[in-house]
């Protein structure tokens, strides 16, 4: 560890008796992609109640939830602009590009990434997409990235916000991280996806 740096977490990894929960049982139910959310198909009360009480007891996180057309249309403008203004970078583009998988073999190798299928494109396209050479697909990926974002985030029925008071403070925006994952990592019977379905 650096002497710039601080330690966060220690873990520490022992044999234990298996215990098997809603949120692990929900992971090969999850269908992750980037595509268009189904915005008229309503959340589940439950679901809505739990994300309404997530910084009830944090007073230097809150989360701020819309619905209102008007108010998810005035934050999807501010995060394609700040979106426009990131990928305008060439360094941002060339780092991007690090991450996509565009052949079975780098799937393999690195286990990470952006890959074809996640693309949220419909399948003929996927199909398509799959025949192009690597440097068309790249292309066509990070011009996707500068103007893609706009119309997924104006397809979803709600966008929340999580703000600490103190963007600086690490124990703020790790407590943050820790307020966002059960709900959104697994949901049990609900949206635990980027689409709900």
């Amino acid at each position: 560890m650096s002497p710039s740096s601080s330690r966060v977490a220690r873990v520490e990894i022992s044999r234990c008796i298996q215990e098997l929960d809603d949120l692990y049982e929900a992971i090969p139910r999850r269908h992750t992609n980037r595509g268009p959310y189904l915005p008229h198909r309503p959340f589940p009360p439950p679901f809505m109640d739990a994300l309404g009480h997530l910084t009830s007891d944090e007073p230097d996180v809150r989360f701020f939830l819309r619905t209102a057309e008007a108010d998810r249309k005035r934050m999807v403008d501010l995060s394609s602009a700040a979106n426009l203004e990131l990928y305008s970078d060439p360094e941002i583009i060339r780092d991007n590009e690090r991450w996509l998988r565009l052949s079975w073999n780098e799937v393999q190798e690195h286990r990470d990434g952006l890959t074809v299928e996640a693309f949220g494109l419909p399948s003929f396209m996927t199909g398509a997409a799959k025949m192009m050479p690597a440097w068309m697909l790249r292309r066509a990926a990070a011009s996707g990235a500068r103007r893609g974002y706009a119309d997924l985030m104006s397809s979803a029925p709600l966008i929340g916000i999580i703000a600490v008071r103190d963007r600086y403070d690490r124990e703020q925006c790790l407590r943050a991280g820790r307020i966002c994952w059960p709900p959104f990592t697994g949901w049990p019977g609900g949206p635990a996806t980027r689409r709900w379905k």
